[in-house]
């Protein structure tokens, strides 16, 4: 009689760093999807845009829907490439697709950090006021903003950059885990497909999802 091999610790650095050695495939789709429409619900009343599948702005007003969509398109765009990848890595047949679709969308979870982050007092207005400053180009034009609003808006820029890097490493996990690849290929595939994958976000979003706004 063998034993039984010991459960996986479901520790706070595992589901922090590492979810997907406990959650992959259907459920992991499941919760990611969740998250991605609730990241994107909670960043429509601040206005933050996640306009790229690395980048983050508070910026222009817009239906919710858009707020949505944005999530949705940044995860299916690296998702998409990264699936290409695998299959070039690893030839059809040799992964699951649905468990890197699937965590894929449960690595997007920490920018929903970045939607609360962006409610601290004040980053909406030291953002409209750098706004300001970019479209005049003249410092003297620029709202007078307080000095408790400037240290808000510094902390949100170190914890948005802070999520971005700990995005990518979950996002590469997800793909060296789902597709069962390592080494120097692996790597160049998975930075290649990265910045693919946020040149098509962005063009997706601000070409094609912009277009689709009513003017107001």
């Amino acid at each position: 009689m063998t034993d039984n091999p010991p459960p996986k610790k479901k520790s706070i650095g595992t589901w922090l760093w590492n979810p997907f050695t406990l959650l992959a495939g259907a459920p992991a789709l499941t919760a990611g999807v969740i998250i991605l429409l609730i990241t994107g619900a909670l960043a429509a009343p601040t206005r933050t845009h996640l306009d790229g599948v690395l980048d983050t702005h508070i910026g222009f007003d817009a239906p919710i829907w858009v707020f949505l969509s944005e999530g949705i398109i940044n995860w299916l765009c690296l998702a998409i490439v990264l699936w290409i990848a695998g299959l070039l890595l690893k030839g059809p047949g040799k992964f699951r697709a649905l468990d890197l679709f699937g965590t894929q969308a449960l690595a997007r979870w920490p920018f929903l950090l970045t939607t609360l982050v962006c409610y601290l007092p004040g980053i909406r207005e030291v953002t409209t006021a750098l706004n300001k400053l970019a479209v005049t180009g003249k410092i003297g034009q620029m709202p007078e903003v307080e000095s408790a609003h400037m240290i808000a808006f510094s902390i949100a820029t170190i914890g948005m950059i802070l999520v971005t890097i700990w995005f990518v490493a979950l996002a590469w996990k997800s793909f060296r885990i789902s597709c069962d690849v390592r080494g120097g290929k692996a790597i160049a595939a998975f930075v290649i497909g990265i910045l693919l994958a946020e040149a098509l976000s962005k063009f997706a979003i601000m070409k094609g999802l912009a277009s689709l706004i009513p003017e107001s």
